[in-house]
């Protein structure tokens, strides 16, 4: 089972066959003493990379070192870390256009990505209770509310910033604090 429920739950416990024999209310109500939401779950996968920290840090100090005055643009399976957007007709292209640079996130760290942040926001405030007849009104529903977004939002800060940063660096040498 990868999503419980208190009625999945008392059904379980029922199938054990127990000394004793407990209702959905039952379950719901222990579960909510003991402050517990098993439908909701989160989950979150460690990178193996040994080199993880120095990406992820690279990622990080575009984010927080870039000039107010340039732009970054955050792109997903455009240019993931797939072996056909490093072919040699790629590398030529920046090679061609080096105001462009290109940085992947590290392998499982998606949380890094800032449009993977933004494509959450839409899963919770559009998609997630959305209700769509045709692939037209989604577009439309996902149009309306980027142009809504996009009017009424502040520009988006980061701020999660590794531990590691606070031992190594300092705001006095420039760093981040």
């Amino acid at each position: 089972m990868t999503h419980w429920s208190a009625g999945l739950l008392a059904v379980h416990l029922l199938s054990l066959e127990l000394d004793f024999s407990i209702s959905e209310s039952s379950v719901r109500r222990i579960l909510q003493d003991a402050d517990l939401q098993p439908h909701r779950q989160k989950t979150w996968l460690t990178s193996q990379d040994e080199e993880f920290r120095a990406k992820r840090d690279d990622v990080l100090h575009v984010y927080y070192d870039t000039h107010p005055e340039e732009h970054i643009i955050c792109v997903d399976e455009i240019s993931d870390n797939l072996f056909a957007h490093d072919t040699d007709d790629v590398q030529d292209w920046f090679d061609d256009n080096p105001r462009w640079k290109r940085l992947f996130t590290p392998k499982h760290a998606s949380w890094l990505n800032q449009v993977e942040c933004m494509f959450g926001i839409i899963q919770r405030r559009v998609l997630r209770r959305g209700s769509f007849t045709c692939a037209d009104e989604l577009i439309a529903g996902m149009h309306d509310y980027m142009i809504w977004h996009n009017q009424s939002s502040q520009p988006f800060r980061w701020s999660y910033r590794p531990k590691s940063w606070s031992a190594s660096r300092s705001a006095t040498d420039g760093g981040p604090s």
